[in-house]
Formats: structure tokens, sequence, C-alpha cells
């Protein structure tokens, strides 16, 4: 984490805490809690389970395993769910209540699974704001990240070394030649579960993907996710040049016009539209190609006098015209990734 544990969980849960460690006092009440659909708190096994997050936090910075200003205290997830756990009354706002009580096993399993049984805290915030008619349910987590040791009651240093006196860490995640297989294994396992729960709710089709546009054989490219400020800042250049209504001519626009003033990821997040864009256009292209062609071949067919079947045969014919091009665009796809 780049900024303090006690400025993140501040934001997070919409609260003012103080550090005991630097005085400091942290002060998101401004923010209000309208978004905010509960916090939780998950003890390693060991810890005192009446103790706040705060509490814990305090302990920590000033175990002497923290002691150093730049110590590492923990990591942050940002967990996107899907929209449609969103429990909602009658008037179509979000019921806070209700949305818990659905969701909350789900998510302390998850955490139970992958941090706590292995002897790391965890805080986590669930989100949900409102804007119009969209919704973006997530949850921030934190977790802590050295070890707590149950018999001796103190945090573990995470690395150690290990018989042949090679340095080692007990978190995966610190592991570069383990880290990015563990990660996956997470979004698997955040992914599972929420297409485990929405089969159970009745849905067939529209599940939570969590590879990788490239790894699901899809030519599209990625978006960075930007800070609030620089997400607002792209918001406002686009809307200043909506007047052009080509997306690649905007998007162009604003890359000529203020170049050099630009984040390297809202440049990236940009062409990334333009790329996308160009993509699809190009898809259109080759469908309506194929779908002219395979009208033209089912007008030769009547010609030659298959006269009866004719409404048949064009339904048929474009029903192949357009497998053909789906086969042919994950044919590009694959080379093109």
């Amino acid at each position: 984490m780049s900024q303090s544990a006690f400025s993140k969980t501040a934001y997070i849960d919409r609260d003012c805490y103080r550090s005991y460690y630097d005085g400091r006092l942290y002060d998101y009440e401004y923010k209000t809690k309208k978004d905010l659909v509960y916090t939780e708190t998950l003890c390693a096994k060991g810890m005192n389970q009446s103790k706040s997050f705060v509490e814990i936090l305090n302990e920590y910075e000033t175990d002497k395993i923290t002691l150093r200003y730049d110590s590492k205290i923990g990591r942050e997830f940002v967990i996107n769910l899907d929209n449609r756990f969103i429990v909602k009354d009658e008037s179509g706002y979000i019921d806070k209540e209700a949305s818990e009580i659905f969701i909350k096993d789900y998510l302390n399993d998850f955490f139970q699974r992958n941090f706590v049984s292995k002897g790391f805290a965890v805080h986590y915030a669930v989100h949900c704001p409102q804007k119009d008619e969209s919704d973006n349910y997530h949850l921030h987590a934190i977790v802590l990240e050295n070890l707590y040791d149950e018999k001796n009651k103190k945090w573990i240093k995470n690395l150690y070394y290990d018989e042949d006196n090679k340095r080692r860490s007990h978190n995966e995640l610190d592991d570069r030649s383990k880290s990015g297989k563990r990660i996956r294994e997470l979004r698997k396992d955040i992914s599972d579960l929420q297409n485990k729960l929405l089969k159970e709710m009745g849905y067939k089709d529209s599940f939570v993907e969590y590879q990788s546009y490239k790894n699901r054989g899809l030519n599209k490219c990625a978006k960075y996710k930007l800070s609030l400020y620089h997400h607002k800042e792209l918001e406002s250049l686009k809307s200043q040049y909506s007047y052009i209504d080509d997306v690649i001519e905007r998007n162009n626009k604003i890359l000529e016009d203020r170049k050099g003033k630009l984040t390297k990821k809202q440049i990236h997040n940009l062409k990334a539209e333009i790329y996308n864009e160009l993509n699809k256009k190009n898809e259109n292209k080759e469908y309506t190609k194929e779908v002219n062609k395979a009208i033209e071949n089912a007008f030769e067919n009547k010609a030659k006098g298959f006269v009866n079947h004719t409404s048949n045969i064009i339904f048929s014919a474009i029903q192949s015209a357009v497998a053909n091009s789906n086969n042919q665009a994950k044919k590009g796809h694959s080379r093109g990734m």
C-alpha cells in the first residue's frame, strides 16, 4: 500500500481515524456514507476478536517488525461484484441491510479460505455508488502483510531463511516466482464464487469473467483503472470534444491537442478505445460482406429453380455467413494476440 494504512482504512470506511504511530487524524467522514453498504473485520486465529480494525492497526504499526516509517503494512484489493447481487427496495434504491445479509457469508468465506485461515487478518468495505441508473457494486479489502503467531500472540516477520539459507517469504504474493499464479488463482476463485451464486439465482448466461481478453481469444485492448481525478479529467475532455461524433477522430484530436499533458494511463485508455472501435468497424464490414455474399448465392439458387424454399435458403445462407464471419474473426484474434 503506497498510502498510509490508516488513511486507506478511513477512506474505505468513510470514517475518521487517528493513528497513534504518527499522531495524524485521517478524516473521510465528509465523503458521507451514502455508498457504504457495510464493513467487516476478519481476525486470524488467536487474535482478539473483539478489537476493531483501527485498534489492530495501532498495535500492528507500533510492533517491532513495522517500526520503520516505510514498512509495508498491508495490501489493498479492489474486487468488482456483479450488480445482480444488489437487493433494492420498492423505490429502486439499494437496501443495504438486505444486501449485506445476501452477500456477506460468501465474501467472508472467500477471505477466510484465502487469507484468514493462513494467518492473515483482513478488513474490507463494500460500496455501491448509485449514479443515474447505473450501479457500481464493489469492495475494497486490506490484507495485513504479516502472519499472526497464535501461540506467542505476536506478528511474524514476513521474510525468513530456509534450511538452504535461501531468503523466502511467508506470503506467496511477495514471491516473484509464485505471485502471478497466486493472483490468477484469487481472481478465478472470486469469479467462480460469483458465478456459482448467479446460477443459484437462476441466471444461465452472462457470467463473471476473470481472464484477460487475450486469454479469452478476444481482439480487444483492456483499459487501465484511473484515479478518480484523472478519470474525471479524461471524461471532461471527452465532453469538451463531444462535437466530434466519431470516437476515433475525437480521441486522436484529444491526443494531438493535449500532447505532453496527459498521463501514460490516460493516453493508453484513449488509444485502447481507438483500437477497439477500429476492430468493431472492421468486424461489421466483414459481417456485412459475408451476409451480402450469402444473399447473392441464395438468389442464384432461386434462379436455378429452388423457388419453393427460397426464404429457407436465404435464412440458412445468412446463418452460414454469420458463422463463417465469427470463425474468421476468431482466427484473426488468435493471430493478432
